[in-house]
């Protein structure tokens, strides 16, 4: 396959020397102010919110959030009495204010706790998973596991999962403001922390790539900016992390020397994006633009532009970029497809003349088990080797 028609383009967040045009808050301004610019920049960004699910056809088969299966039916389904019991809810929250206090706590409540019921159906016990060995499709019963074999298979490697369960769209929507605008630090972002941390004082690991989706990009910053605070240094070099239709307003990744600014803390850091994602448009794609004040969205950032690219992690993100290729006699997936339109496609504007997608992406180096090879930041290397754990933080 040829090279296609350019429409990705990549940018540096984090650079403060660049000019531009779109102005924000910093994410430590005052919770309440940031707040009110998030629902300014929802209800800017409202357009794109119908396309979250488009298209509605994967190319990976069961490994697809849309594909026609009943747990993907049953969920599908679900997802839907909730969104419409809590449209239902905020309408009539306000003739709470009618009732008696102890009878509205009791109806909140009552609400609260069916609604809890109704999303443990979706989201299955614990929040901690492992990919299937032999990356199979055919034995998950909720969604994120299918993410975990759809990852396992692409890079040829195991992958540990940490859930960030629904609480339905409405209601997941609130808690990533609050997450977001108030640092606030689920169950599901401590024990990611806990993992981490300990994975990186692993001496026997040599590298350690995380991985976040959605709303997994607030809480992968959030567990970036505690490992930030105690991490050693040359432990933090060992760590890449790659997103997907990030939701973060803030992606940090200081200086580890104030007269190199090519020494960071974080060994690489890069985001995933397309232009026609609800989440990422006001997540990475906003905050990353953002001059005035600097950007503190660190990472090389792929905007994808093709206006046919929704939010879902396998059908969307990893079905568009890092598809996978059949045997031809069995049909079956054997991994990532080593020819694929979105790795060959130029990069628009770049200074360094013709360069492809694949010739900066380094989490496509991971591609079928392979890896990149060693870089340097500053005074540590990190590894080209292939001991490091993978780690996922999904919604």
């Amino acid at each position: 396959m040829g090279s296609s028609t350019t429409t990705t383009h990549t940018y540096g967040g984090g650079n403060d020397d660049d000019d531009g045009f779109v102005t924000s808050f910093a994410y430590t301004d005052m919770p309440l102010r940031l707040m009110l610019a998030d629902i300014y920049c929802l209800l800017a960004y409202s357009w794109a919110l119908p396309r979250i699910l488009l298209p509605l056809r994967g190319h990976s088969g069961a490994f697809a959030e849309l594909y026609p299966s009943l747990p993907n039916l049953w969920s599908l389904l679900l997802q839907v009495v909730l969104g419409f019991m809590q449209i239902g809810f905020f309408l009539v929250l306000p003739l709470a204010l009618l009732l008696p206090v102890w009878l509205a706590a009791l109806a909140v409540a009552s609400f609260l706790f069916f609604n809890w019921l109704l999303c443990r159906m979706v989201n299955g016990p614990g929040i901690r998973f492992h990919s299937d060995p032999k990356y199979a499709v055919d034995r998950p019963e909720h969604a994120h596991e299918h993410n975990l074999n759809r990852l396992a298979l692409t890079f040829g490697r195991p992958i540990m999962g940490i859930h960030n369960r629904t609480s339905g769209i409405l209601f997941d929507i609130v808690e990533c403001l609050v997450q977001r605008n108030f640092t606030y630090a689920t169950a599901d972002v401590r024990l990611c922390y806990k993992i981490l941390r300990d994975v990186l004082y692993d001496p026997s690991k040599t590298k350690v790539v995380f991985i976040l989706h959605s709303q997994g990009g607030i809480e992968g910053g959030l567990v970036i900016d505690w490992l930030l605070q105690e991490m050693p240094q040359d432990l933090l070099s060992k760590l890449e992390v790659y997103t997907f239709g990030n939701a973060a307003n803030h992606f940090n990744n200081p200086r580890r020397r104030a007269s190199w600014r090519a020494d960071r803390a974080i060994g690489h850091i890069e985001h995933y994006a397309h232009n026609t994602d609800f989440v990422a448009l006001c997540g990475v794609i906003h905050f990353a633009a953002v001059r005035k004040p600097p950007s503190l969205f660190f990472g090389r950032v792929f905007n994808r532009s093709t206006g046919r690219g929704g939010h879902l992690l396998n059908q969307h993100y990893l079905d568009g970029m890092f598809p996978l290729k059949r045997d031809p006699w069995s049909g079956q997936f054997v991994g990532a497809d080593e020819d694929n339109e979105f790795m060959n496609e130029v990069l628009d504007g770049h200074a360094e003349g013709d360069v492809k997608v694949k010739d900066l992406s380094r989490l496509w180096s991971y591609r079928n088990g392979r890896s990149p090879e060693a870089v340097v930041n500053g005074n540590g290397n990190v590894d080209g080797g292939s001991n490091g754990g993978v780690i996922v933080a999904r919604v």
